[in-house]
């Protein structure tokens, strides 16, 4: 299978391949999520190589090596990490590794350079990194890092020698010009003749006459073991039965329904929900300022874009369920404005909210009749379930 992939990289379609794989090594570490079976580390110091003078780190090898093989997983859900190993994965890693390492101390050697506000301008460019309001968030950044693993300096110094490797290999892919020596060799390749001489030689004349030893077949089994492990099996028992099997009354009396209802008053008494447009901003000198904007006229959609921000509109929620997903105040906000009105400022976990109450759900409260048929339902249906769970246990 390695050599495979090696061929290919060495041909004419599949080097810019190579070399878009090379450079997105980086930026993958930022968007992988590194899940199940994983390559622990490395033994044996703190680095695995060093080229030119610059040691590749453990840590970056493992890195790596869990990346590819959760890519190989997309393919083959079942693969393992001592599969991957012993298939020669970890030595393609490690290869790659060090080919992305020499390529960026050679493209620094001869003066090209990756300066940090390229490194900031790709950083801001990857969708991982951006918060809530579609802008780049450093808490979503600096998050996205620690679950792989990687340091803001370990992670810039990839996105360097990325972008090194689009400066130095990608002008060669685009445009490339063989040198006119070995042009001349190859064009003389069509004009060249050669005569030899073959000689067939039957098996029989050097294949052995006796089968393999039990040393060698001990020896052979052990070098490629896992062509004969199985996939994990299990064996299952089951028995189908159904409600008709079902010696128990489901329906439910009249003082179980009314028990339920006074259980779950809350339920049942009158309640409001809303809908609202609204956009963070950082400070709340800007957050009244753009609230003036609105109640003076202004669309909210037309000053959150002039401000340079995105504006979203949320589905129908009750006043807790909005306190949670925003702030305590910001709610409490919300349900004093009138349907239309710009909502007065308030803070939140990510800023200052500036909104718009777009739609209001008043609902009325529902009394014992009126809930009488939807309690009967939900009591049967939890008397089945919990008929289905005895009459189970039974059989098992």
């Amino acid at each position: 299978m390695l050599s495979f992939f090696r061929r290919f990289f060495q041909s004419k379609i599949g080097l810019p391949i190579f070399i878009g794989f090379l450079v997105l090594m980086a930026l993958a570490f930022a968007a992988a999520d590194i899940t199940g079976s994983t390559f622990g580390g490395v033994s044996g110091g703190d680095r695995v190589a060093a080229v030119g003078g610059e040691p590749i780190a453990n840590s970056e090898l493992v890195t790596a090596a869990n990346t590819g093989l959760d890519q190989l997983r997309r393919q083959d859900p079942t693969l393992t990490m001592p599969e991957f190993v012993a298939d020669g994965g970890l030595d393609e890693v490690l290869r790659q590794l060090i080919d992305r390492y020499a390529v960026g101390n050679y493209a620094e050697k001869y003066g090209l350079r990756a300066g940090e506000n390229l490194v900031n301008s790709e950083i801001l460019k990857i969708d991982a990194f951006r918060g809530l309001t579609g802008e780049f968030d450093q808490d979503s950044y600096l998050a996205a890092l620690r679950q792989i693993g990687l340091s803001d300096a370990v992670f810039r110094r990839d996105l360097e020698d990325g972008l090194l490797e689009q400066q130095l290999v990608k002008p060669a892919v685009v445009a490339p010009q063989m040198p006119e020596k070995i042009a001349r060799q190859y064009a003389a390749l069509v004009l060249e003749r050669r005569r030899g001489e073959i000689a067939l030689i039957p098996s029989s004349a050097f294949a052995p006459e006796s089968g393999p030893s039990e040393a060698q077949l001990t020896q052979w089994y052990g070098e490629n073991r896992t062509q004969f492990i199985r996939p994990e099996r299990r064996t299952l028992r089951f028995a189908v039965f159904g409600a008709d099997m079902l010696e128990v009354s489901a329906t439910p009396s009249e003082a179980e329904i009314a028990a339920r209802y006074k259980r779950d008053a809350d339920r049942y008494k009158a309640g409001e929900r809303r809908a609202v447009t609204s956009f963070v901003v950082p400070t709340e000198d800007a957050a009244r300022a753009l609230a003036a904007r609105i109640r003076a006229g202004t669309s909210l959609e037309a000053v959150a874009r002039e401000a340079g921000f995105n504006s979203s509109g949320t589905e129908l929620r009750d006043r807790e369920t909005l306190a949670n997903a925003t702030s305590f105040a910001f709610a409490e906000n919300v349900f004093k404005a009138e349907r239309g009105a710009a909502v007065e400022p308030a803070q939140g976990t990510l800023g200052w909210y500036v909104a718009r109450v777009d739609e209001i759900e008043r609902i009325p409260a529902r009394s014992l009749a009126e809930a009488r048929s939807d309690i009967a339902e939900q009591l049967t249906t939890e008397k089945r379930s919990a008929a289905v769970a005895d009459l189970t246990s039974e059989i098992e």
